[in-house]
């Protein structure tokens, strides 16, 4: 068995998932005792969906991720019908339809659509390479596919999710070698898309106002000042582990979506530099492992699957610093939750897997197929005639 796994990487996750563990029974902890009379209701839950998360991206470490590519468009596949089904018939939670309910296990949809996607992208765009300069016949046909996830993941509605998978298909379009024009006119026109679609709605239509007074210093919504008092309040070294005030029913999903001002609130500066130092080490890692892949599907499921994870906890802090409306995305990790702890497990077991897989020496060039590509482009647009290289 080749032991050259990334135990950076294992290390950014350990940290992660211990600072949630203390966070989700800090938060979760009051309100526990007080609807179910047990402090560690939440937290024994939590710990339950830990367990499976690992127990998942074990598996996913041990299995070939070649093999991840080969069934993604099955996968892909079923993640569609699952998300068309669960917006006819999923059980309606605050207001949306995201969730098909299992044993030990409430499966948001749309987590296990962002990681088909990615699979998908990264098993057949190096295929599609030479035709991704053609904006019909290239680059069209993969916009359509991720574009009909992210519309059906919008009408749950789950606007954040959506606007992440978009962002992940154009990143790995870029990579894998997209004219930049074309994705940039996508990002306008699908930013105006977006935006007819959200003033269409009341509830979506007020979070942007609120944040825009926010952003101007005009007013500020209840969530976001909740969730700013609680970052400040912390100082330098925090408040205490289990000393917060805003988790007692001033701050709205303490252990879940807010989980990060609370941790600011009893931790401080230290507990969130802690925290978003480890974010930033995983990044580094993903993106090193992504370099190092032994395949160009490798370099693209590597990089896609770690800017997943970077981008969600961007988000998340995004968010609970008001630089950004309030979307109800999860602190990858350490907020309360299952299926997205499972998906973001299975994630990092694909990454150890291409770490095993990997080779320095594959680093060295890691663009030499998108020079070679561009240099076979602009012969064949001079009229001139090339081998293959």
């Amino acid at each position: 068995m080749n032991r050259n796994w990334d135990r950076w990487l294992v290390l950014s996750v350990l940290v992660l998932t211990i600072v949630g563990i203390l966070m989700v029974f800090s938060a979760s902890s009051y309100r526990a005792l007080e609807r179910f009379n047990d402090s560690t209701f939440y937290l024994r839950r939590h710990l339950l969906k830990v367990a499976m998360g690992v127990a998942a991206g074990w598996f996913a470490w041990r299995l070939d991720y070649r093999k991840f590519l080969r069934i993604s468009p099955w996968l892909l596949l079923i993640s569609i019908l699952l998300l068309v089904f669960v917006l006819v018939r999923g059980p309606v939670i605050k207001g949306s339809r995201r969730w098909i309910m299992l044993p030990m296990l409430q499966l948001q949809v749309s987590d296990l659509a962002r990681l088909a996607l990615i699979l998908f992208l990264a098993r057949t765009l190096p295929n599609a390479r030479e035709r991704l300069g053609d904006l019909r016949r290239g680059l069209l046909p993969f916009l359509l596919v991720a574009g009909t996830v992210a519309a059906l993941v919008k009408l749950e509605p789950d606007t954040g999710t959506a606007v992440l998978l978009f962002g992940l298909t154009l990143l790995m379009l870029f990579l894998a070698g997209a004219r930049f024009r074309h994705l940039a006119l996508v990002v306008c026109l699908g930013f105006t898309l977006g935006a007819f679609h959200t003033m269409r709605h009341s509830y979506q239509r007020a979070r942007i106002v609120q944040w825009v007074k926010a952003l101007r210093g005009e007013e500020i919504g209840y969530h976001a000042e909740q969730a700013v008092i609680g970052l400040g309040a912390g100082g330098f070294f925090g408040v205490g582990l289990g000393e917060s005030k805003q988790k007692l029913y001033y701050l709205p999903e303490p252990f879940t979506d807010s989980i990060f001002s609370i941790l600011g609130e009893e931790a401080g500066f230290v507990g969130t530099s802690l925290v978003l130092g480890a974010y930033l080490l995983f990044i580094l890692r993903g993106l090193r492992i992504a370099r190092c892949a032994p395949s160009f599907e490798g370099y693209l499921l590597g990089a896609g699957l770690t800017a997943m994870i970077g981008l969600y906890a961007l988000l998340n802090v995004a968010v609970m610093t008001v630089l950004v409306p309030a979307t109800g995305i999860p602190l990858p990790f350490v907020s309360y939750g299952g299926s997205s702890m499972l998906i973001n497990f299975i994630a990092v077991g694909i990454l150890l897997n291409l770490s095993e897989q990997g080779n320095e020496s594959f680093a060295r060039y890691p663009f030499r197929q998108d020079y070679e590509l561009r240099i076979r482009r602009r012969m064949a647009g001079a009229g001139l005639r090339t081998e293959r290289v």
